[in-house]
């Protein structure tokens, strides 16, 4: 009898110690979700940060390479003696430094943005065969050429 209420004792005993160990493992796994979530969060508020850099730095970097741009551009201006202006799909370059006489005179034309590429419109003084260069540009796309072509011929005839 004895031994039997030892066994039982023990067996209790035994039980006790099991529903303690499964509860501080129940509390273990509570507490381990709970880390995952709080990492989880911190992982979503990382990635959104870092998203947030990468934006700040490719808008730096546009906004650097438009600098550059527009200064290369400026230069080239100066340089040429030519500046571009555009209302819709009319396009309008003016040359100055052309005319030894008055090198602040401007001269210019407008070309048609069209599917083709460009079309005459109008210019301030004739320049003998623009059809021609208009033609040849829409065939081979290269109106850096048809630009040079122009001021060519008002360099030639005035």
């Amino acid at each position: 009898n004895i031994q039997k209420q030892q066994e039982k004792s023990q067996f209790e005993l035994s039980a006790e110690q099991l529903v303690d160990k499964v509860t501080h493992i129940t509390q273990q796994i509570q507490l381990l979700q709970s880390e995952i979530k709080q990492l989880t969060q911190q992982i979503q508020q990382s990635k959104q940060q870092l998203q947030v850099s990468h934006q700040q730095v490719t808008t730096s970097k546009k906004q650097q390479i438009n600098q550059s741009l527009l200064k290369k551009f400026n230069q080239y201006q100066n340089m040429l003696k030519m500046k571009f202006q555009q209302n819709q799909d009319l396009m309008k370059i003016i040359f100055w430094g052309i005319s030894s006489s008055s090198k602040e005179k401007e001269f210019f034309v407008n070309l048609k943005l069209a599917e083709n590429g460009v079309e005459f419109v109008n210019s301030s003084h004739d320049i003998p065969g623009i059809q021609e260069f208009v033609n040849e540009s829409q065939l081979t796309g290269n109106i850096g050429l048809l630009i040079k072509r122009i001021r060519r011929s008002f360099v030639q005839n005035f």
